[in-house]
């Protein structure tokens, strides 16, 4: 989907990242989920008791987006870096999300700058505003309530 396009439905987006992570996973979903009503799944909602890995195929396929959240847990994951990689041969747009910058050195993958988000603190409102801000310039303008 271009930038900025119109959209005429909500985005798919697929959260990856470390189990560590789970608790910044879930606001940065419920932060997609309330500015941009995005159908956001993440790693945490894959289950050890089902076809995971194909239902894991399945949510990746299916998104129009892939946010990495990439912090020095997340980028020493070697799921997180399947995911990375699957994202990247189906050609899917990745969204980096940082918590340091450091970690951009440690992924066997290049990152497009105009397509990452540094992460500082998720709890600071400010900080919310300024993620909802850099989300919407990559996915496109909130849609309209």
């Amino acid at each position: 989907m271009p930038k900025h396009a119109a959209r005429q439905s909500a985005p798919r987006v697929f959260i990856s990242h470390a189990a560590v992570d789970n608790i910044l996973a879930r606001k940065v979903r419920d932060l997609l989920r309330t500015n941009f009503d995005a159908d956001v799944s993440t790693t945490e909602d894959l289950s050890a008791g089902e076809d995971w890995e194909s239902r894991l195929r399945l949510e990746l396929a299916d998104s129009d987006y892939v946010v990495a959240l990439l912090t020095p847990q997340s980028v020493r994951s070697t799921f997180v870096l399947h995911d990375l990689g699957a994202a990247w041969a189906l050609g899917k747009p990745i969204i980096s999300l940082i918590t340091r910058r450091d970690v951009l050195n440690t992924i066997p993958i290049s990152v497009d700058e105009s397509q990452m988000i540094e992460l500082k603190d998720v709890d600071n409102p400010a900080m919310s505003d300024e993620l909802a801000r850099r989300f919407s310039q990559i996915i496109g303008p909130q849609p309209v309530h």
